[in-house]
């Protein structure tokens, strides 16, 4: 009896999720595909999530004169991209961040390449992933020596990743628990295509403009 308790209260323990959870997350690849999965989940079934990532670290491995050397490099990732947050309709899965990225940007010529995944699973869990890694070269300064032009051997990307279970869909842009007319009006002033930066909150379907479908969504969940 004691060990079917056991398991049951595992169960629960995963089943149960937080309503919201902040992880750091870690990828490290000499070439290969890497996976990050979060060791607690959140709430699979919320009706939205309030989520963000930042990236605050990229050390590049490189060898100089035979000898490993790792660089920190997160000035070669795009300001842009180094953060990211948004309002997110559920449940899960959900994704928060699904885009190539290339370091430099063109028409530098690449130190690195790969696909950048962070979501939500169907459990709750989050997951990030870089997939697909092209590695070049990189120019670096080591002291006394001078610079010098090496092949990139490996990278690792640090940072962290937050979901937060909301009472409300994404429509309710204040997340006061209902959807009336300050949403309306938030999505009103927002009006046409989203800024070049992120977030673009009234953007529901996520196309990169705030226009009639948005205002349908909105109008859907009023109340």
């Amino acid at each position: 009896m004691r060990s079917l308790l056991t398991a049951a209260a595992a169960v629960c323990a995963v089943t149960s999720a937080a309503s919201a959870s902040t992880w750091d997350f870690s990828l490290a690849s000499t070439g290969e595909d890497v996976f990050w999965v979060s060791p607690t989940n959140v709430n699979p079934a919320a009706p939205a999530y309030d989520a963000s990532y930042e990236i605050t670290s990229v050390v590049a491995t490189i060898s100089v004169f035979g000898a490993p050397v790792d660089v920190e490099a997160i000035d070669q990732i795009p300001v842009e991209l180094r953060t990211g947050s948004a309002v997110i309709g559920g449940p899960a899965p959900v994704v928060l961040f699904d885009q190539f990225i290339v370091a430099p940007e063109p028409p530098e010529a690449a130190s690195i390449a790969a696909d950048v995944l962070i979501e939500l699973d169907a459990m709750g869990f989050a997951r990030a992933s870089a997939i697909n890694l092209v590695f070049g070269t990189v120019t670096t300064e080591v002291p006394p020596f001078g610079t010098f032009t090496v092949p990139l051997e490996g990278v690792s990307f640090m940072g962290t990743i937050t979901f937060t279970e909301r009472a409300t869909g994404p429509e309710d842009l204040n997340n006061d628990g209902v959807v009336d007319a300050s949403d309306l009006a938030v999505v009103l002033a927002a009006w046409w295509p989203c800024p070049v930066a992120p977030p673009c909150p009234a953007d529901f379907n996520n196309d990169g403009v705030v226009d009639a479908s948005d205002l349908a969504s909105l109008l859907a969940a009023w109340g």
